[in-house]
């Protein structure tokens, strides 16, 4: 019986997202841009698959930004890998982008493939986490599976292995989507360092993170964990700042507020209205 609704409730979820598809998809073209009926129709083939919402709905915002600015390129990354079940999600919702969108899109995920390091105090969640936790099972096979579908995996410290990697971004090529999860603060900060760093030509006017670690359990706090070192970010950073728009998705906008599009305006390409909350409905029952 329980598969049975399950199953039930897959196929109302397909219809709903139809339904919905063809409600929002057939809004002016004129106000919203030639890319928005494909961006829903990545979310329609995403919502079939059954890939995670927040990862779906992170990455078709980035790429229709980056796409309505003419960007010819996209990185999504996810921080934090484990046995990779989100990484090749990812890969796969990156797959339909690139062939929808018609974007160069490249998936990248950074781990240090031995679990989490030691925990540093309360704002590590020492009530939640432990030492090694999440240590990557089978790094070969998840590297053969990325191979396939279209993916990366950079093992080492992100606070080493992160700010090298952006030092290498080329000119046209933007950061659109980031899924933190890596647990811990004393993870976290230092991948916001790196943000803190690149140049806002390297990403984009509202870059989209996931935060996996926040709101969810009792005890998080926007104290403790991810939440905090957002928030710290926030207090030491003018033209950089974070923003909760999706509690339920825990999605949150970089604003990058010294990008040129957001100084000077834009010169080419689409202006960027993006109605997020028609694209977030159309993931809903």
């Amino acid at each position: 019986m329980r598969k049975i609704a399950i199953l039930i409730g897959r196929v109302i979820k397909i219809l709903l997202v139809l339904i919905r598809y063809n409600s929002y998809s057939s809004m002016s073209e004129e106000k919203l841009g030639i890319f928005w009926k494909k961006s829903c129709r990545c979310i329609v083939y995403g919502v079939i698959k059954g890939y995670r919402s927040p990862y779906l709905l992170g990455a078709v915002i980035a790429a229709l930004q980056a796409k309505k600015l003419q960007y010819p390129k996209v990185y999504f990354f996810e921080f934090g890998v484990a046995s990779g079940g989100g990484l090749l999600e990812l890969a796969a919702i990156g797959k339909i982008i690139r062939k929808e969108l018609s974007i160069d899109v490249e998936v990248i995920g950074f781990d240090n493939g031995t679990g989490l390091p030691n925990i540093d105090g309360y704002k590590d969640h020492p009530e939640i986490w432990k030492y090694s936790q999440f240590a990557m099972a089978d790094r070969g096979l998840l590297l053969k599976k990325l191979e396939e579908i279209g993916g990366d995996l950079i093992i080492g410290d992100v606070k080493d292995t992160v700010p090298r990697f952006m030092e290498t971004i080329q000119s046209g090529s933007v950061i659109g989507f980031c899924s933190i999860d890596v647990d811990l603060y004393s993870s976290t900060v230092p991948i916001f360092k790196s943000f803190k760093k690149v140049e806002s030509s390297a990403l984009l006017p509202a870059t989209v993170f996931h935060f996996n670690d926040v709101i969810s359990n009792w005890t998080y706090s926007e104290y403790t964990g991810e939440y905090a070192a957002a928030q710290e970010f926030n207090q030491n950073e003018n033209n950089r700042k974070f923003e909760l728009k999706d509690k339920v998705n825990k999605l949150f906008a970089l604003h990058v507020f010294d990008h040129h599009i957001r100084q000077k305006g834009i010169d080419s390409g689409e202006l960027l209205e993006i109605p997020y909350d028609l694209l977030i409905k159309m993931t809903k029952w």
